[in-house]
């Protein structure tokens, strides 16, 4: 057990059964009731070879932006309520499998246009691309 007596440095708002391990630079980690720990610091890191959450009802991240440097694998259906972009980079290719579907208008039918299908797509192997319709 490590203590300190300096009270300027000293956390509060602890309840009974609860612990704390914290930083002179307000950095900390508490225990709290109720099965819950927090972490409050500037940078979190973690090192290691492989890393696993499981969270039986959910695991939520707030924060305006999540990235990864290498692959992002999906087992579900990825939303985006803002939108969705795909920018590809030298050489890279956007691979769908399974049906494509559209909801909602194409900007011709905003503008009260007539609704015709310039591109259909063709699969060739491992990819698909749009090839302009003629007549």
């Amino acid at each position: 057990m490590i203590a300190t007596e300096h009270s300027i440095y000293r956390l509060q708002g602890l309840a009974n059964g609860e612990v704390a391990l914290y930083s002179d630079e307000g950095a900390k980690i508490v225990i709290r009731r109720e099965r819950i720990i927090e972490v409050e610091c500037d940078e979190y890191r973690v090192k290691c070879k492989r890393y696993h959450v499981q969270a039986e009802e959910r695991a939520g991240f707030e924060t305006p932006m999540l990235s990864t440097s290498q692959a992002l694998t999906a087992k579900g259906p990825i939303s985006g309520h803002g939108g969705v972009t795909i920018n590809g980079g030298d050489g890279a290719v956007a691979r769908f499998a399974g049906d494509i579907k559209h909801q909602g208008a194409t900007p011709a039918q905003r503008r009260g246009g007539n609704q015709r299908h310039p591109a259909k797509w063709t699969q060739e192997p491992d990819t698909f691309r749009a090839v302009r319709r003629t007549g």
